[in-house]
């Protein structure tokens, strides 16, 4: 039962609701089914002569001591189950682990930030004692002709439409980890997979975050796991896995494919060679150590900027020059764009809130060219005070 319930809501990933929903219908139908069981047996009590004083006390006996009641009386809340999930399951309680402070433009005042981590050491344990996956700890076999592991020849995700005003919002980086030891057939399983750490995008901080994943693999590497039965167990990290765009995130490469020049992790390709004829046959020099401590060089050189979308990086320009000037704050100018009485069209397209904090006016294309068009009429509606100006 206890079994049931968790591959509903962690491997299904139905919602608590639902999860709730289901078991309330269960209690449900078990109290009628008791019920009428339990009438049965008292009719064929009575029938087969068994005395009257008798026949309830054997009825309650059998019902009293039904598991499947029970447990369903222990799995009746949220709360309950996921105590119930903890106490009887192998579970590694995350832990919320503070990031460097990331200065605000406007107060100069820091701003918490955070990441959830679940420690590396404490799910190797809770792995390798799990009986049922009876781990094989031989070293890994390596490939005679090219000196590679045999067996290993061959993430972020968004919780909002990812081409809406509201991309990267909440756009959450997570890191797992796969066991090595398990059968080919096992190992990227989805009950293999073990949550490491999960951030907001807009929080990472390569050296914070890697740094307390890396801390963990060299204690591993070096002083492993104390494993009852097994002794001290030690562990390397093999590879990192993952798509395009979360190889060159952990790298810090360009994590832009569509416009930049270079886009290549491996070498110097530039876009337009790239799409020449034949160019994706074209070799080129490859990135090195040498040639990334170039770039840097030139990079703290090099004024050149590029804007991209220069409405909403120069109209953020004019906003902060109006607010220094007393003119209005951004609290006022959201409170006015909330009161704002759009038209049905303009509404379909209404500007989201201006961060002070952030350096170009956030939204899509639309939106941002509504409220350049009214901007001077949502100024007007209201000055700083509150008051309705002539």
């Amino acid at each position: 039962m206890f079994q049931f319930y968790m591959k509903l809501e962690f491997e299904l990933f139905l919602p608590v609701s639902t999860v709730q929903y289901i078991v309330n219908e269960l209690s449900i139908l078990q109290t009628q089914t008791e019920q009428l069981m339990k009438a049965r047996l008292i009719k064929r009590l009575q029938a087969d002569g068994i005395a009257p004083e008798k026949i309830e006390s054997i009825a309650n006996f059998v019902y009293a001591n039904n598991p499947i009641v029970t447990a369903q009386s222990k799995l009746k809340s949220d709360y309950l189950r996921k105590g119930i999930y903890k106490k009887n399951f192998e579970y590694v309680e995350p832990q919320k682990k503070p990031l460097p402070l990331k200065k605000n433009k406007a107060t100069k005042a820091g701003r918490p930030r955070f990441l959830y981590h679940v420690p590396i050491q404490e799910t190797v344990k809770k792995i390798l004692k799990d009986k049922s996956l009876n781990l094989g700890l031989s070293s890994p076999k390596f490939c005679e002709e090219e000196g590679l592991l045999k067996d290993f020849v061959d993430d972020a995700f968004e919780l909002v439409v990812p081409i809406g005003p509201a991309k990267k919002k909440h756009k959450i980086l997570v890191v797992y980890l796969m066991i090595g030891n398990l059968p080919i057939h096992l190992r990227t399983h989805v009950n293999s997979v073990q949550l490491v750490a999960l951030w907001l995008d807009k929080e990472f901080d390569h050296n914070a975050v890697y740094g307390i994943i890396v801390e963990e693999l060299k204690l591993l590497e070096t002083d492993g796991v104390f494993i009852e039965g097994r002794g001290v167990v030690k562990a390397s990290l093999v590879c990192i896995v993952g798509d395009n765009l979360g190889s060159h995130g952990a790298g810090g490469f360009v994590e832009n494919f569509s416009k930049s020049l270079y886009f290549c992790r491996f070498c110097h390709v530039k876009r337009e060679d790239f799409f020449a004829p034949n160019g994706e046959c074209t070799e080129h020099s490859l990135r090195t150590a040498t040639s990334y401590n170039n770039s840097l060089a030139r990079l703290a050189t090099s004024r050149k900027k590029a804007y991209q979308g220069w409405v909403a990086y120069d109209l953020k320009l004019f906003l902060e020059y109006f607010v220094k000037k007393e003119w209005f704050t951004f609290d006022s100018l959201n409170e006015a764009l909330s009161e704002f009485p759009f038209s049905l069209e303009d509404a379909r397209d209404k500007p989201i809130p201006l961060l002070a904090s952030y350096g170009r006016i956030k939204g899509g294309a639309w939106q941002i060219c509504v409220l350049m068009r009214l901007l001077p009429l949502i100024i007007e509606s209201k000055n700083t005070r509150g008051e309705r100006l002539a």
